[in-house]
């Protein structure tokens, strides 16, 4: 059973992850983009700083609000029907903003890109758990992940061809992963400490101490991502 599992495992990394790495470095691309065009659009839509730094940050407002409901709609929709939603959806509104003439339109773009794109990242990680035992989750987690320093490395979106779902496991090596997973929700559903309902989520601190840490860290990245291109632009000008 060892052996069959190694195997699924590495069939999953090598067929499934590097899709999904390419689709979250375009995410990353989609939303930090703007930076690179930020003088062309400030001095066409009449932006200053803080107007630039509010439609850069409004991207954020529709992403938390709608990132809870939109994993919920995923898990009960299923992962093949919601991600497709919403990769169709940021496309749509990312080439629309090709189109906009106004500071108006640049802002309401912005708040529905961040719509378009809540629950694709913790989306990707409940499918992830789905296929993924826990002993081995981190490791896959860590290589999705390497998506946001490949996004800033290289600056543009990257291509990938579509790779197929189907037929790359044997029945041995998908019969051992889906033993394994069955054994840890098996154990997940049984524990004492198991969290019922997202009115106990709420009340754990452990939750509330990782979101200010995480607050921290997005706000760094995001910050330095959104103004670096123009700061490097008064240097050189």
């Amino acid at each position: 059973m060892t052996a069959d599992l190694d195997r699924a495992l590495a069939a999953l990394r090598r067929h499934l992850l590097p899709f999904l790495f390419v689709l979250y470095v375009i995410a990353y691309l989609d939303r930090v983009n703007v930076s690179y065009a930020a003088a062309g659009v400030s001095k066409d839509l009449g932006l200053n700083s803080a107007s630039y730094g509010f439609a850069a940050g409004i991207f954020f407002l529709g992403y938390v609000l709608l990132e809870i409901p939109s994993n919920l709609i995923l898990d009960r929709v299923g992962a093949r029907r919601w991600i497709g939603r919403i990769l169709l959806s940021w496309g749509v509104i990312a080439a629309l903003m090709a189109f906009m003439t106004t500071a108006a339109q640049f802002n309401g773009l912005r708040l529905l890109l961040g719509v378009a794109e809540a629950g694709f990242f913790p989306g990707i990680i409940l499918y992830l758990s789905r296929w993924v035992p826990e002993a081995q989750r981190a490791r896959t987690l860590a290589g999705f992940m390497l998506a946001i320093p490949v996004a800033g490395l290289l600056g543009g979106p990257l291509s990938a061809a579509l790779l197929s779902m189907h037929g790359w496991l044997s029945p041995a090596e998908a019969d051992a992963l889906e033993q394994v997973l069955q054994q840890e929700s098996q154990q997940r559903q049984s524990s004492a400490g198991h969290i019922q309902g997202l009115a106990a989520l709420w009340g754990d601190r452990r939750l509330w101490l990782l979101a200010v840490l995480y607050l921290g860290i997005s706000t760094s990245f995001y910050g330095f991502s959104f103004w670096i291109p123009r700061f490097v632009g008064a240097a050189l000008a």
